[in-house]
């Protein structure tokens, strides 16, 4: 008679006990598992495409305009979103220029408690106290301590900047002003016995006068002047020009030519058809339905985490509805959007440039409505239901797959306190009867030797 094993036996009969219920815990813990991550992938996907439409939107039109100079060296040219096709002339006839002055008589001038040197710059005036200024505390004053004075005051923040320039031997503090135009000229005077006789015994040298820009919108002299401080001119709607010289009397104007960009147009469509195609695909895969026929491992594919999701499912449908409907009367499909039979997006980009021709403003109702609502708009509005942070649907989900693993882990908790049960009294029970076979051997023994 074979020898009983309490401790195994008690093993497979408690293992028997909980089978079932230790198996559908566990597929169910792995399908929870499998639907989390999904749920992250599917973030990732929606925040993708999201930050796709952000980039577009931050682009203020997915309609891109070109601008152009007739001439080089004079000034460079952007065009933005609100520019309009057009041509146009322009005279610069001087560009603005910032104030710098050279005072050549500052070095080694004393100094006392209360001195100061005054710098004023526009409205804004800097107060530099000499006297803590002298750093080695000699009573003389360095161009180089008075440079670095200014440069470091609080009052100054940037408005103004000092350089020691020497040349010829002879050494002069150079002040520049960090703004151009007339209204931030300099003005410099001190109080204190020596910084007065210093500024006294010779006036500054002006280097570069303060100076506004001066732009004819037309030709020289009978165009409209428009002057400013700044050497950028946004006179023209859209369009940024930055001036670098002025041009010679007699002249001719520059041109600027602004136009639709067809290329950068097409560079944009296609990144909301990459992105577009990019969340499709992933939202495809998720929703795939399992199949029959094995895989290259030999296993069979047991399809998407979401295949039988009806809510997922009708997130992927209703992006692609919004690719497809009308925008004011128009369509991504008038402006060489094709849809394939597996519902992804290409460009066709002879019908781009053929409506770009036609009906340029088309695209701008499609992608950037000035009112009303838009494709990047209703996207961005569609994806906030499910990205939101506080109530969006995501989140809901979220919230249910981990109390799912919760309640997973307590019933699997609860199945091993159940296979602990059933092990310990089938150990009892199988000691039991290993002892009972231990005495019946005893008994056999003892009559075998009679």
């Amino acid at each position: 008679m074979a020898e009983i094993n309490p401790q195994q036996l008690a093993s497979q009969i408690a293992s028997y006990s909980v089978q079932q219920a230790q198996s559908r815990n566990d597929t169910r813990t792995k399908d929870n598992k499998a639907r989390s991550d999904a749920l992250v992938q599917l973030q990732k996907t929606l925040q993708d495409f999201k930050t796709t439409l952000g980039g577009l939107s931050g682009k203020k039109s997915v309609l891109a305009h070109a601008a152009a100079l007739s001439q080089e060296g004079i000034a460079t040219v952007t065009a933005g979103a609100k520019a309009q096709d057009g041509n146009y002339s322009l005279f610069v006839k001087q560009v603005a220029t910032a104030e710098q002055q050279a005072f050549a008589r500052l070095d080694g001038m004393t100094v006392a408690a209360g001195d100061k040197l005054n710098i004023k710059v526009g409205t804004a005036t800097i107060a530099i106290d000499l006297a803590s200024a002298d750093k080695d505390a000699d009573g003389k004053l360095s161009l180089t301590e008075l440079a670095r004075s200014i440069n470091q005051s609080k009052d100054s923040s940037g408005k103004v900047s000092a350089m020691v320039l020497t040349a010829n031997g002879q050494s002069q503090l150079v002040l520049t002003s960090s703004q151009t135009g007339e209204a931030n000229s300099l003005q410099v005077s001190g109080s204190g016995a020596g910084v007065e006789a210093a500024l006294a015994l010779e006036a500054p040298k002006v280097l570069s006068k303060a100076q506004d820009a001066l732009v004819f919108l037309g030709d020289e002299n009978t165009g409209v002047p428009i002057k400013q401080a700044s050497n950028t001119f946004t006179g023209i709607e859209g369009v940024t020009v930055n001036l670098s010289r002025a041009m010679k009397s007699g002249d001719p104007a520059l041109k600027l030519t602004v136009s639709t960009s067809n290329n950068d147009t097409a560079a944009n469509l296609q990144i909301f058809i990459d992105g577009f195609n990019a969340a499709k695909k992933s939202l495809t895969a998720m929703l795939a339905n399992a199949k029959n026929d094995k895989n290259d491992s030999g296993k069979r594919d047991a399809g998407g985490a979401f295949a039988s999701d009806s809510g997922i499912r009708a997130l992927r449908d209703k992006l692609n509805g919004l690719v497809r409907q009308s925008f004011d009367g128009v369509r991504l499909m008038d402006f060489g959007v094709k849809t394939d039979r597996d519902g992804n997006l290409s460009l066709d980009r002879s019908k781009l440039d053929k409506a770009l021709i036609e009906n340029p403003a088309g695209l701008e109702k499609i992608f950037n409505a000035s009112t009303g609502t838009d494709l990047i708009k209703e996207n961005n509005d569609y994806l906030g239901k499910w990205l939101n942070a506080s109530n969006g649907l995501l989140k809901t989900r979220k919230e249910s797959v981990s109390k799912a693993a919760g309640d997973l882990s307590a019933q699997a908790d609860k199945i091993s306190k159940q296979y602990d049960q059933a092990y310990q009294r089938a150990l009892k029970q199988f000691t039991q009867l290993k002892q009972l076979q231990a005495q019946m051997g005893e008994t056999s023994n003892m009559f075998n030797n009679m």
